[in-house]
């Protein structure tokens, strides 16, 4: 124990009086880590602002451009990973909305008709963006693709109504069966129980997504179900445009007399002839 702790206070010792480090003399290691090929030395430059945040990212990414524009690192690539996710998804989203908007159009093929079907989407986005703000959400990369699940699960509830719509003015019939109605009301609150399950979540990311998701199926689907008739009895006049159902003929005021036709009822004289 003495020669242990006189070897370790001849080491301190030593060390109150340490010598210039010259390139030559550190390690191999860290040469490699520290001192490039071309005899450069690396810099390591710490953020004295939150680079989590996208204001702090920016912030410190753009000083250092200011004085490197090829200055790399893992602050770097972080800001630029998450900006092109950012764009891509947006852009996903511009995709996703034209796919939805060119099949409408085909199915159908008229401009009138593809904007009424489709004005239910627009106004739940539009709804669910003014809520983002009322629930205090934002735009991360939790939640930044929920815009495109938004669209593409939303777009049918408005299609389905107008499909309905119009096969019941070609044919004169009921223009809104309530079977319809029923139908679209089950298919957004099975969609809408689905988003919804993420909310249960600790995980905010998670959380913020559900949120997002169950908010445009909520206002797409009231569009869908009180804006749409609305605007299809501004647009087509009036009829029967609310729930209603289809009234079926019973079987046995159809049938007829087997193997002949039935008989008309005799004439009645006519007081004024002869």
């Amino acid at each position: 124990m003495a020669r242990d702790f006189a070897a370790k206070l001849a080491s301190f010792q030593k060390s109150l009086n340490p010598r210039l480090v010259k390139p030559g003399d550190a390690p191999p290691d860290i040469k490699r880590r520290y001192i490039g090929a071309s005899g450069r030395y690396l810099l390591r430059i710490q953020p004295a602002v939150d680079i989590w945040q996208q204001e702090g990212a920016e912030r410190f990414v753009t000083d250092l451009r200011s004085v490197d524009p090829d200055v790399t690192g893992p602050p770097v690539t972080s800001f630029e990973a998450i900006r092109f996710i950012r764009h891509a998804y947006f852009q996903g989203t511009l995709y996703a909305l034209v796919l939805v908007t060119v099949l409408t159009a085909a199915i159908l093929r008229s401009v009138r008709a593809t904007a009424l079907a489709l004005s239910p989407l627009g106004l739940g986005i539009l709804w669910t963006l003014g809520l983002m703000h009322v629930f205090g959400l934002e735009f991360n990369l939790a939640n930044v693709w929920a815009l495109p699940m938004i669209i593409g699960t939303a777009a049918e509830f408005g299609l389905n109504i107008f499909l309905r719509f119009q096969e019941g003015r070609d044919t004169g019939g009921t223009r809104l069966a309530q079977s319809t109605v029923m139908a679209v009301v089950l298919n957004g609150f099975t969609t809408m129980a689905g988003f919804s399950s993420l909310m249960v979540a600790h995980h905010r990311g998670i959380f913020g997504l559900g949120l997002l998701l169950t908010l445009g199926m909520v206002t797409s689907l009231f569009a869908s179900l009180a804006v749409l008739p609305v605007l299809l009895k501004i647009f087509y006049g009036p009829g029967t445009t609310g729930p209603a159902r289809i009234r079926e003929g019973r079987p046995a005021d159809l049938k007829l007399s087997r193997g002949r036709l039935p008989r008309a009822a005799p004439a009645t004289p006519d007081a004024t002839s002869p």
